[in-house]
């Protein structure tokens, strides 16, 4: 399709992505997090850091989810997503999801955690309720 990163967040950054790096620190993350918050919007975050090449949940990062959840104070709403590994890149979405489907369901909302163990906490039974969620639609239930 010849589409590239650049050209991704291009459109990405019109619909509200905060670009964050995975190597370096992000300091204008949590300001443009907090912009969007006082203008009535929604923050949403993936502990993974990415999307998972097969559909496989890897592992949970907490930094970022802590640092949102110091400077915000507010509740956390955890959402299973099934089918976003099919998308390599903006070029990709009409050609793999065809045929395919795209589900999101909201698998627990939690009042906003205060301190580095319990937000750890609520990341691990994030992790859980999504795995859960996830094995139900792939079982067909």
């Amino acid at each position: 399709y010849g589409y590239d990163l650049a050209e991704d967040y291009i459109l990405l950054k019109q619909i509200g992505i905060i670009k964050v790096y995975r190597t370096k620190n992000n300091p204008h993350a949590i300001e443009e997090a907090e912009k969007v918050l006082n203008s009535g919007g929604t923050i949403g975050i993936f502990p993974e850091g990415t999307r998972s090449k097969n559909g496989d949940l890897g592992t949970f990062y907490a930094a970022g989810f802590r640092r949102l959840c110091d400077a915000t104070n507010l509740p956390v709403v955890v959402c299973a997503l099934e089918g976003g590994y099919k998308i390599n890149n903006l070029g990709t979405i009409f050609k793999n999801l065809h045929n395919g489907s795209y589900k999101v369901k909201i698998v627990g909302i939690f009042s906003a955690p205060h301190g580095k163990d319990e937000q750890a906490n609520l990341l691990a039974k994030g992790k859980e309720l999504i795995q859960e969620q996830l094995d139900i639609w792939r079982s067909g239930k």
